[in-house]
């Protein structure tokens, strides 16, 4: 009996030590990160704020082994990327069941940020029929005083699970214009300042930054929907692959270190006008953990670039 033990034990130790070279070669060491913006394809050379390409600086840095193919892509070209490559990552996405369910998503956000606004013209019959309903306004709301055409997204970006099923009703689509092009946030704001829209939602520090460049904004009033969270979170989603979970894992792990550092923050803080820092820095001390919210702001920080 003794000796079948021995050769158990042999044998058990043999499989374990072989096994771990295996085990190792399985972390990758290559990875596709898709970006949203196509260089010199911008609406008017005008870019938009890039606290994901930011933060991904940061994690490449703490990364140096992993060798990075970068591939540019607006949000559904993105996806379509994500489910035929093994190794495909890409940045800044709001979780959803669907999301969950076809992607690998970090636990942690990779960024973090105020959640979108409604932005109306005060020029049009779309506000004068919802601003006595200012304080409690809902998408459908919206959507039914909404003209043709009038109601501005940006394709394949979600919003938010109430908001992304109202915006996909059958019912509401001769309401939208959808911009799925490169340049789709600075496209969509420049078409409600020149008047061919009625409405759009877009994230504060997009929209400020984007009409700054444009020439102004003195016509549009910014609203909040009763549907939409007041913060929001940007994952990293990777391929549904073996490869694809153990990038998330990576990720998840440095970016459980490196949110506990003053860089991180800024790399936040410089997309940012200072205006709205502090707000920022609270929604960041709140998901991941920190206390920069009771430090002065000491570090050198930019403006909106």
């Amino acid at each position: 009996m003794d000796r079948y033990l021995t050769a158990l034990i042999f044998l058990l130790c043999c499989f374990s030590v072989q096994s771990r070279p295996e085990a190792e070669s399985t972390t990758p060491t290559k990875m596709i990160w898709i970006s949203p913006d196509v260089e010199g394809h911008t609406h008017k050379n005008i870019h938009a704020p890039d606290v994901s390409g930011a933060t991904l600086v940061l994690l490449q840095q703490a990364l140096p082994q992993l060798e990075v193919q970068h591939i540019q892509a607006n949000n559904e070209r993105a996806m379509s990327i994500l489910d035929s490559r093994t190794n495909a990552c890409t940045g800044r996405k709001l979780l959803t069941e669907e999301r969950r369910r076809l992607y690998q998503a970090t636990r942690l956000p990779q960024v973090v940020y105020p959640g979108h606004k409604l932005y109306v013209r005060a020029d049009r019959a779309l506000w004068q029929q919802i601003r006595d309903k200012q304080n409690q306004l809902t998408l459908e709301d919206v959507l039914n005083a909404a003209g043709e055409k009038e109601f501005g997204i940006v394709g394949g970006r979600s919003y938010g699970g109430q908001i992304d099923q109202a915006l996909a009703d059958p019912k509401w689509q001769e309401k939208l214009w959808v911009r799925t092009a490169a340049d789709m946030s600075v496209g969509l704001v420049d078409m409600l300042l020149e008047g061919r829209l009625a409405a759009v939602l877009e994230y504060p520090n997009a929209f400020h930054s984007f009409a700054e460049k444009l020439g102004g904004h003195s016509l549009i009033i910014p609203l909040h929907l009763q549907e939409l969270p007041k913060q929001v979170e940007g994952h990293i989603l990777c391929s549904k692959t073996p490869a694809g979970k153990a990038l998330v894992e990576i990720f998840d792990r440095e970016i459980a270190k490196l949110s506990q550092q003053q860089s991180y923050l800024d790399a936040h803080l410089n997309w940012f006008h200072p205006a709205s820092h502090q707000a920022v820095i609270d929604i960041y001390d709140e998901v991941y953990g920190t206390s920069f919210s009771k430090a002065p702001l000491t570090s050198a920080l930019s403006t909106s670039p």
